[in-house]
């Protein structure tokens, strides 16, 4: 069987809810094997992302203004090198991007936001203000405070 045809049919599991059936020993015999690369973990609630930081090489959690719930979590990630994506970072388009993606990026633990657009103009601003962030960051690099990423080494490099 080709990596190909096992990926789409894992594809095909994991869309219909099977992988979580199974569990993440599945999926660890899975990433052992070299079938799969990264395991990732994505959850509503607090216990669940902190209970995958056993076995996740990623986890994606809300976080955003007005849900700050999987903070700690997301620290305890970051200390574990288990990534962190965070989705609905602008709390499903109720909040600001200027202010919502700021938010999110300035935390350190963060590796990545999800931010998806209704129009071109949208995601221009989105990216513009993501831009702005990165440059905020690198500014710091150089003055020598480091970066946001120093030392974290995370399991997905």
């Amino acid at each position: 069987m080709s990596e190909r045809t096992i990926a789409r049919r894992l594809s095909d599991l994991a869309n219909k809810g099977v992988i979580e059936q199974i569990g993440q020993g599945l999926a660890a015999t899975l990433r052992a094997e070299g079938i799969v690369r990264a395991i990732g973990f994505s959850g509503k609630d607090v216990e669940g992302a902190a209970a995958a930081l056993d076995w996740a090489d990623a986890i994606m959690v809300e976080y955003h203004l007005e849900n700050r719930a999987h903070e700690p979590v997301i620290a305890q990630a970051a200390a574990a090198g288990v990534g962190v994506v965070v989705k609905k970072g602008l709390a499903s388009g109720h909040l600001s991007p200027a202010d919502a993606i700021r938010f999110v990026l300035a935390n350190p633990d963060v590796s990545s936001v999800l931010v998806g657009s209704l129009s071109l103009e949208h995601l221009e601003e989105n990216v513009r203000v993501a831009e702005e962030v990165g440059t905020e960051a690198r500014r710091h690099e150089v003055k020598g405070r480091g970066t946001r990423d120093e030392g974290r080494g995370t399991r997905l490099r």
